[in-house]
């Protein structure tokens, strides 16, 4: 029996530290701002609790987007909540070609690339990702998915599609 392969790609820690800095530094540009008399302490309280709130929007924002890739008998399977809640498969049969590419954020971006209209591939990644699989299937444009284990995830599409292995 062929293993499955798994992933799930999250963002590291380090843009938590990123965020208390930026909260950090805001504070004190909006606290000097009521050192030199331009700023009531009261419109200080409101804009630091408004930036606060929204920092905390987008670390729960972070915190609970994650890619998950699987590759079983059906085909392969990607979800990215809370851009593509709902897991989408990519059945062997609709699979052409597919291939471990270089993936650069600058030429592809980040997250998820079908809201990219002049793209000429989909693209599902996370950040950090510096490989990505390469899928062909029955669609008009090809979609690349980031990944941490390229070598484990080709192999695990080769072993499912390959002649040898019967469902």
């Amino acid at each position: 029996m062929i293993k499955e392969f798994n992933e799930t790609q999250r963002v590291g820690n380090w843009i938590y530290i990123l965020l208390s800095t930026d909260l950090l530094v805001v504070s004190l540009i909006l606290y000097n701002d009521v050192k030199k008399g331009n700023m009531s302490m009261n419109e200080f309280m409101f804009s630091l609790g408004m930036i606060l709130l929204l920092n905390v929007f987008i670390a729960l924002f972070i915190r609970f987007s994650a890619l998950y890739t699987k590759v079983d008998a059906q085909g392969v399977s990607y979800k990215y909540p809370p851009f593509c809640i709902k897991w989408k498969l990519i059945p062997f049969e609709n699979i052409n070609d597919f291939q471990i590419q270089n993936y650069s954020s600058m030429n592809h971006g980040y997250g998820v690339g079908k809201w990219n209209f002049f793209s000429k591939t989909d693209s599902i990644t996370s950040i950090g990702t510096d490989k990505a699989i390469k899928i062909n299937y029955n669609s008009k444009k090809p979609i690349l998915i980031g990944t941490q284990k390229a070598s484990e995830f080709y192999n695990a599409i080769r072993k499912f599609k390959s002649k040898e292995y019967e469902i």
